[in-house]
């Protein structure tokens, strides 16, 4: 086989001392290999290349010595094989500094550890001068930093034109946790910034298992070399120079970009202080005006508490640590320290409070409640209850809110009453009635209100005395009237509309006795009458029927079924001798005379008579 060049030969001569390390005719396969050479170059060429041919073959050290240089050959003509540029010349630029290829990637793998694109660690290659001999600077080491590994290497050529150029290299260094050593060939074009279209071609020796028949057809295994090459996936390696230039440049804009933000900081900062101290200022003059008007509403509250005139519709209960106190709606002064584990609104001017826990069951009810005025004042000892005898499982506001009799008293109930009320005055805390009671009281808009003992009904006055003794099964309102029938629907709307504009905390119950102070009562004897001083003006039995007042006279029944009037004392000013009557308006009353047959009375049909005041008849 003939080659065309010197590099050709020695790479073949290279590939076939991979290849060939072990076999048994290796020097003859090299010297043919370099006398084939020989046919197309000058014989001082052959020579030369036998004579360092021949010194590799001396011994094994010898040999992996010496083909230092060849290495580089067949590394450089192999990797021109796969299209990489390789620059050949003797005017090579300078190439003096540090260059970093980032991004890096796979442009090809002889084998199949890598596959493109396949990326890398960022490469730090730096080329070094120093003089030679003659004075001359020329390159003399390289030094490539992949990671955190370094290669290093004092024997780089160097070949190009212009500024296009080929450095080749034998690089030796610690990776992986053994010394390793890789041919590595670096192309590029050197420019101002650094290197463009820059390759990177290494070989790896050694690394690769191949299986092969030696010339006796053994079957055998060898290392063989691994190519792989690498690139900058932005076309160009930077000049270090250039990216430390750029990277001061960055840390002083970054600084007075820093340092015009501090200052604007600064500004913005007096400007928002000044501001501030605006606001504030503006603050502090409204929060002294407020304080003013809050001082003299305090003042005023101070004086109203101090005077017994201050609400308590002006107050709201508060918790404090899970005691409850009574603050100013308006101004949230507090008015009431929170000293009470139980406080309820006030009503009425007062609200009730205790400084138990709420014993709320039947068999186990609080009997220890007092009341208070809105200053704060315990209008009471602590001895009271308002809930009814009965199974409630919560305070109500209501139940609190019907317990008043009227605007003055309340119905309390005392441990010693059991389940019996009676009443306290709420401006004094005076007991006004004894505790023997069974229902609630609650007074008419006169003063007066029924109550019940023994299950008979009486009455009282507000000074709790009983004006009539719990001696009746009933007592009920009796109307009276002086105007015409017609006009009562009238009357009756008034009363309901005046009752409905009726304002305040308390309801009253309905009247007891008439405007002429009569109220009907009931005994086991039959109906009667009493008046406002609780004297019996109809006996109890008298009559069977009685009605109400009209024109001062009432229509009554006797037992033999006749009918007749009285007057609000209660006497009988028209004898019962009729057979029916009808209530006397505007002085008159029309009835119906009754005829006797013995001791029987029958009615005179169709005869009707129109009676005065007095009884005479004034029209038949």
């Amino acid at each position: 086989m003939a080659y065309t060049n010197f590099f050709e030969a020695a790479s073949e001569a290279a590939r076939a001392v991979d290849r060939t390390a072990n076999s048994d005719n290796f020097q003859a396969k090299i010297q043919n290999l370099l006398q084939n050479a020989g046919k197309i170059i000058k014989p001082l060429v052959v020579v030369g290349a036998m004579i360092a041919t021949s010194t590799l073959m001396q011994s094994c050290g010898s040999i992996m010595s010496g083909f230092d240089n060849l290495d580089k050959l067949v590394a450089r003509d192999y990797f021109k094989s796969k299209g990489f540029p390789i620059h050949s010349g003797k005017n090579p630029p300078n190439i003096e500094g540090t260059f970093v290829m980032s991004p890096v990637a796979l442009e090809f793998n002889s084998d199949n550890r890598f596959a493109p694109p396949a990326r890398f660690s960022d490469i730090h290659i730096t080329y070094v001068y120093s003089e030679d001999k003659k004075g001359k600077n020329v390159l003399s080491a390289c030094t490539v930093k992949i990671g955190n590994d370094v290669f290093t290497s004092d024997n780089v050529t160097l070949t190009g034109e212009g500024d296009k150029f080929t450095t080749t290299k034998t690089l030796k260094g610690f990776s992986g946790g053994t010394n390793k050593t890789y041919t590595v060939v670096i192309s590029g074009v050197k420019d101002l910034t650094g290197i463009r279209d820059i390759r990177y071609g290494l070989r790896e020796g050694d690394v690769i298992k191949e299986q092969y028949k030696n010339d006796k057809g053994e079957q055998k295994t060898r290392n063989i070399a691994g190519y792989r090459i690498l690139k900058d996936n932005d076309g160009r390696a930077e000049s270090q120079a250039i990216i430390d230039a750029r990277a001061r440049q960055l840390a002083a804009q970054k600084a007075e970009q820093e340092r015009l933000a501090a200052i604007e900081k600064r500004k913005q900062d007096s400007i928002a202080a000044i501001e501030k101290r605006r606001l504030d200022s503006i603050a502090t003059v409204e929060r002294a005006e407020q304080e003013k008007q809050a001082e003299i509403q305090r003042a005023e509250i101070s004086k109203a508490v101090a005077s017994g005139k201050i609400a308590g519709a002006d107050l709201e209960s508060f918790k404090e640590n899970k005691l409850v106190g009574y603050k100013h709606k308006k101004t949230g002064q507090v008015i009431i320290p929170a000293k009470y584990v139980l406080g309820l609104d006030f009503h009425n001017g007062i609200a009730l409070v205790s400084h138990d826990g709420l014993y709320l069951q039947r068999r186990n009810m609080n009997y220890k409640c007092a009341f208070i005025d809105p200053t704060g004042k315990e209008l009471t000892a602590f001895k009271y209850n308002v809930l009814p005898y009965d199974d409630f499982d919560f305070w109500d506001e209501r139940l609190f809110h019907i317990a008043f009799a009227s605007p003055e008293f309340l119905n309390v109930r005392t441990e010693s009453g059991g389940a019996n009320w009676g009443l306290i005055n709420i401006k004094t805390g005076k007991e006004i009635t004894p505790f023997k009671y069974q229902e609630r009281i609650k007074f008419d808009e006169k003063g007066f209100a029924k109550v019940k003992q023994d299950w008979k009904f009486g009455i009282i006055d507000k000074s709790g005395k009983e004006i009539v003794a719990c001696k009746y099964d009933l007592i009920d309102f009796i109307s009276i009237s002086n105007m015409a029938k017609d006009d009562l629907v009238s009357r009756l709307a008034a009363d309901i509309n005046a009752a409905l504009a009726r304002t305040g905390d308390v309801d009253f119950a309905p009247l007891i006795f008439n405007e002429s102070g009569i109220a009907m009562v009931k005994n086991r004897f039959g109906i009667g009458l009493i008046n406002n001083k609780g004297v019996e003006i109809v006996t109890c039995g008298k009559y069977e029927q009685i009605r109400g007042f009209f024109d001062g006279l009432a229509a009554v029944k006797q037992k033999n079924g006749l009918w007749g009037f009285i007057n609000t004392s209660g006497r009988e000013v028209i004898s019962c001798k009729y057979h029916s009557v009808n209530d006397f308006v505007a002085g008159y009353a029309d009835v119906i005379e009754c005829y006797y047959h013995g001791k029987v009375a029958t009615c005179l049909r169709g005869k009707n008579i129109i009676i005065d005041k007095t009884g005479k008849v004034v029209r038949r």
